[in-house]
């Protein structure tokens, strides 16, 4: 299998809510983040905010919510650092013009949820709030870790991830987000004792895999995450978070696929992980290095047509069936072609839990800049098969590419 080049959009961040809302709100009810608190997620961002009784009726719709730098505008918290270092606050007010209903009765604010997508990273996280007076609104640093000494944000984790491309057929990996509550025994709100009464013993919403959705436009428009414009697939992910799509799109387009997330039954109305790219083919087109098939033949960014150019990547990976150091570790090799848009690597483990990096920190190139094939090896401790195994190719450009699965040796008889 060859790599994958993806964009992948979505760092969700969920927020929770049980009773009924009042039609507006009449009185400030700020949703932000307080100072020197932040969510840890990929830069620029998108978001959503529902309540969850009532999706459709009480949510922010197009308001602005997310900051990823201060601004003379709308955002004034410094927490959020500086254009795309991926530390987000969310600073809104559900008073504000745009939003329909409000989340605020006469007993207090109910439980929210917030949704946010980014363009590069594919995270995602779900915080669930309750609020805390009738007139004070939605602190949304309560739902975050705190040791008794500092304030931890609250980070997202990958969400979906392309893991093959054949001819029309796409197969998916997608990931449920963690969980972040003003419930947790560990959060600011427990320290704070600032839990409301409905947390009662082992809150925990409840998340699943919502369905999958495709957008097809052009690749310089921008993207609308919200689900009200994009096309069904009647495609849900099986339980383990996989999906096989079969699809047509036209030649010059871009095709964004992607999924929903499920909070206690209720869907999100923003699309929670996308993957993205120019995946239109022409049957008697040239591979343009970008990660998909597009001369049809089935076969991504491969150099077999004439005159085509050579597209960076792996060539092939492999495990060797022990190492030196013993105790069931193997040693994984992978071979590239050309290293001219490439920056490093990282090994994964795609499936349950969901994708899981091996190595601690990425692992430099050799070449980085050359047009020179290059080959690499590494331990892997107590690995035994290279099932679900995959290179994640790191680009210059801030995309990722996965490569595998890595097939196992051809051991002797």
């Amino acid at each position: 299998m060859r790599r994958f080049k993806l964009s992948v959009l979505a760092c969700a961040v969920l927020i929770l809510a049980p009773r009924p809302a009042a039609a507006e709100c009449t009185l400030p009810t700020p949703m932000s983040h307080g100072p020197g608190s932040y969510f840890l997620c990929g830069a620029p961002a998108s978001a959503y905010a529902f309540e969850l009784n009532q999706p459709a009726a009480v949510n922010t719709d197009g308001l602005p919510l997310a900051c990823d730098a201060p601004d003379p505008v709308r955002c004034s918290n410094p927490a959020s650092g500086a254009t795309g270092d991926g530390l987000i606050t969310i600073e809104s007010d559900w008073s504000a013009a745009g939003v329909n209903g409000c989340p605020v009765g006469p007993n207090g604010p109910q439980r929210i949820v917030l949704v946010a997508s980014d363009e590069l990273s594919g995270t995602a996280l779900l915080v669930s709030l309750s609020g805390t007076s009738p007139s004070f609104g939605y602190a949304v640093q309560l739902a975050q870790p705190y040791d008794g000494v500092a304030l931890h944000p609250a980070e997202c984790a990958r969400s979906i991830s392309l893991v093959g491309v054949s001819g029309r057929q796409m197969t998916l990996q997608l990931t449920r987000p963690p969980v972040y509550t003003d419930c947790d025994p560990g959060s600011l709100a427990a320290a704070l004792a600032e839990q409301g009464p409905d947390c009662g013993a082992g809150f925990r919403p409840d998340v699943q895999f919502g369905p999958l959705y495709t957008l097809v436009q052009p690749c310089t428009d921008p993207v609308d995450f919200r689900k009200s414009g994009w096309e069904s697939t009647g495609v849900l992910p099986d339980a383990e978070g996989r999906a096989t799509l079969y699809l047509n799109w036209a030649p010059g387009q871009c095709r964004y696929t992607g999924g929903t997330t499920l909070i206690n039954g209720a869907e999100t109305e923003l699309v929670t992980g996308v993957v993205a790219g120019d995946v239109g083919c022409v049957p008697t087109g040239q591979e343009i290095c970008n990660g998909f098939d597009d001369d049809c033949d089935g076969v991504a960014d491969n150099s077999l047509n004439p005159g085509q150019v050579l597209c960076d990547g792996i060539v092939d990976a492999q495990f060797a069936p022990n190492s030196s150091i013993g105790k069931g570790s193997k040693i994984l090799t992978w071979t590239t072609n050309s290293e001219k848009s490439l920056v490093g690597f990282n090994i994964v483990v795609i499936g349950p839990p969901g994708v899981v990096r091996v190595n601690d920190v990425p692992i430099p190139c050799e070449g980085c800049s050359d047009f020179q094939s290059h080959t690499y090896a590494t331990f892997l401790p107590k690995h035994k098969s290279a099932n679900r195994l995959f290179i994640e190719i790191l680009l210059k450009d801030g995309h990722r590419a996965l490569w595998g699965p890595v097939r196992n040796p051809i051991l002797p008889p």
